[in-house]
């Protein structure tokens, strides 16, 4: 019997059509054979033109699977394509900037002359200060029930998109240097939502403030 629904990568769907193609083997033995369901396998035959397409535009079939130095961008770009690989096979959305924190572990570009300038004057700034009373604090828009609406993809990959939800809250992520962590503070748009109507909102493990927008303001600051 087949084992669970695998992902397989982009090699691991031709390896199964060239097996198939030089043995007579039909869905459940090649299921069984591969260790992948049913389903799975009646797919990738479903869409051999397809994958074959993307095989042949991608220049796989071409490479000379020679020895080649590992270099460190080697390397990097071989774990990030099968990163990248994995999150398209679960049809989950992928951006150049989560490319970019994927690779450089930072999304954002940054003006390198205001970091030299601060990272000048912070120390003489904070000096007096013991390390458990220096703080950072940052807000974010959380969109809980959003994924990206664009996404990178292979050559001929089919994707689908629907309705953007705008139901957000606001969240303050607060923590000094020596890594304790203030209580976080959230904010949403009803002073009690109806998913809290039988929990204590003074015994969740954040501060629970609200308004029309879900905005920070100068009142809950």
């Amino acid at each position: 019997m087949a084992s669970k629904r695998k992902r397989l990568t982009l090699k691991e769907k031709i390896d199964i059509l060239e097996f198939r193609t030089s043995n007579t083997m039909g869905v459940r033995a090649l299921a069984d054979k591969f260790s992948v369901s049913k389903t799975q396998i009646a797919d990738i035959i479903a869409n051999k033109d397809a994958l074959y397409k993307t095989w042949a535009e991608n220049g796989e079939e071409k490479r000379k699977w020679t020895k080649l130095q590992k270099t460190e961008t080697s390397i990097i770009n071989n774990e990030v394509l099968n990163w990248f690989s994995k999150l398209r096979e679960k049809n989950l959305p992928v951006s150049g900037p989560m490319l970019q924190e994927k690779i450089c572990g930072e999304a954002a570009s940054v003006d390198e002359e205001a970091v030299d300038n601060w990272k000048a004057k912070i120390p003489k700034i904070i000096a007096n200060y013991a390390e458990c009373d220096i703080f950072n604090a940052d807000e974010t828009g959380l969109f809980y029930r959003v994924l990206p609406d664009k996404t990178m993809a292979f050559k001929n990959e089919i994707c689908t998109g629907g309705k953007i939800s705008k139901e957000r809250l606001t969240v303050l992520l607060c923590t000094n240097m020596l890594g304790e962590f203030e209580r976080s503070l959230v904010i949403g748009k009803a002073k009690r939502p109806r998913a809290f109507k039988k929990l204590d909102i003074n015994n969740f493990p954040v501060n629970w403030f609200w308004n029309k927008k879900a905005w920070m303001t100068t009142e809950i600051m």
